[in-house]
């Protein structure tokens, strides 16, 4: 499950429908949380041509009934299609789900906007007209409306659980915070079938028009099967994605200024950035201002899911935004400054300035973030190159110079070899300073571990320097 927060290494709603021009609601709010069949019939055909981010199996019950309603035509015309498209033009992750939102709802299954180079994607290029009457042929003869009917009684289900968290939202905040209301309907979608993909994808139409959505996928069940939505995952997530139409276009307007150091930032993190699908400084510089947005939300909101210094803590220490940190000071300054600047747009150049002074000191920036780390001072009831361990011992502690996030934490094998003790759980010192590590151990065994890294969190955000220990236990 990708929202787990450790990492072990010893181991009432309905279908979105499209309005009418006319009938479109004019507020910037977000309507109620929905299921979208065009989003459900696209996860199903990149599922079906071994698209791997669409492939996720963890909301089982639903993933068990799309293979048994539709492995039957893996052998369609689109599904072909799909994988050629992927092969020679790289579609996946985000382009998959643009075209969902560029369609209009099935069975019509039409271009909402006529197909370009760069609609609904520049990656579908000169195949999107023909992916989509594949599509709409493909809605007909695998009898798709007769599943969704089908699926409606879950879709409904994990609605009513996402709900609770979506009720949490403050969508008033996103006016005051960037000083204007934006052409924009938002959308949150539940991607059933996306597992831990969550998508931003945005409808742009003449006179600047905008639908956006905030696609969030289902890949948390509970014991009976059921989706169900962690909030100090979801709420932070859905925060993010709205914040992506009000700061892309900004980005767009300072093209020229932030090109030059947001390519040599880019260049510097470009690995990382990758993993996450961040293919370009552009996109890396709008990820990090959403992520900076998304820490102040949470500053102003006791109740926004998870402590602000892990949601920094995890963006700058695990995603690779290492300077994220002063650029959240930064949007502070803005915030007590609005009389001189109302709005985001019209802070956008000491945005730039902050940029500027950034690129030619990466290092040093990252040096201060590794001599912030939190350092383990202590490990009991044994030190770490023991050789006479007793093997009844069933707790270990490691205890850190500053205070940490619950939750967060990491213990894996060390450079010389795998663990071999049997892990049993973990709990915590009332000073958050302490963890206890819940194992099994054989006598004469040698055991060669490391704890700390990225995984952990001080309270104020940093990680925790790596510490490897070794010991050997003796007879029983």
């Amino acid at each position: 499950m990708r929202r787990t927060l450790l990492s072990l290494a010893v181991l009432g709603c309905t279908f979105s429908t499209l309005p009418a021009p006319a009938q479109r609601r004019q507020t910037a709010l977000p309507g109620p949380p929905t299921v979208d069949r065009r989003v459900e019939l696209l996860s199903i055909v990149a599922r079906m041509a071994d698209f791997k981010e669409y492939n996720d199996s963890s909301n089982r019950a639903y993933v068990k009934a799309i293979h048994a309603h539709f492995d039957p035509y893996r052998g369609h015309p689109v599904i072909g299609l799909a994988k050629m498209i992927r092969d020679s033009f790289g579609v996946g992750y985000d382009a998959v789900m643009a075209m969902a939102v560029h369609l209009s709802q099935p069975p019509n299954l039409q271009p909402l906007l006529p197909f370009t180079d760069s609609i609904p994607n520049p990656r579908w290029g000169s195949m999107a007209k023909r992916f989509a009457d594949e599509l709409r042929a493909f809605y007909a003869e695998a009898h798709c409306a007769e599943f969704f009917g089908q699926m409606q009684p879950m879709y409904d289900s994990a609605l009513g659980r996402y709900n609770a968290i979506f009720d949490r939202l403050d969508v008033n905040w996103y006016q005051r915070f960037y000083g204007r209301a934006p052409k924009t309907t938002f959308h949150v979608v539940l991607g059933m079938g996306n597992g831990g993909g969550n998508y931003g994808p945005r409808v742009v139409f003449p006179g600047a028009r905008e639908d956006a959505y905030a696609i969030e996928g289902v890949d948390s069940v509970d014991a009976s099967g059921n989706p169900f939505f962690e909030e100090d995952w979801f709420l932070p997530t859905l925060v993010h994605e709205f914040n992506h139409s009000f700061v892309n276009y900004l980005s767009d307007l300072h093209r020229q200024a932030l090109a030059g150091a947001g390519e040599v930032l880019f260049d510097s993190t470009k690995t990382i950035m990758a993993r996450q699908a961040y293919t370009n400084w552009q996109t890396m510089e709008n990820e990090a201002l959403v992520r900076a947005a998304v820490v102040r939300y949470l500053m102003d909101h006791t109740d926004g899911g998870q402590p602000p210094m892990a949601e920094l803590g995890v963006q700058v220490n695990r995603r690779g935004f290492f300077w994220l940190r002063d650029l959240v000071a930064l949007l502070g300054r803005y915030e007590t400054e609005r009389t001189t600047f109302p709005t985001l747009e019209s802070f956008m150049p000491e945005i730039v300035r902050f940029y500027d002074t950034l690129a030619p000191d990466i290092a040093s920036y990252q040096r201060r973030l590794s001599d912030s780390s939190i350092r383990v001072v202590r490990m009991a009831p044994f030190q770490s190159g023991d050789t006479n361990v007793t093997p009844g011992i069933r707790e270990i502690s490691f205890t850190f110079d500053q205070p940490f996030f619950e939750g967060h934490f990491q213990f894996g094998p060390s450079r010389k070899g795998a663990p071999q003790y049997e892990f049993v759980g973990v709990s915590y010192s009332p000073d958050h300073k302490t963890i206890v590590l819940k194992v099994n151990l054989k006598p004469n065994t040698l055991y060669e571990m490391y704890t700390g890294g990225s995984f952990y969190i001080s309270q104020k955000g940093f990680p925790a320097k790596r510490f490897d220990f070794t010991f050997r236990t003796g007879a029983q």
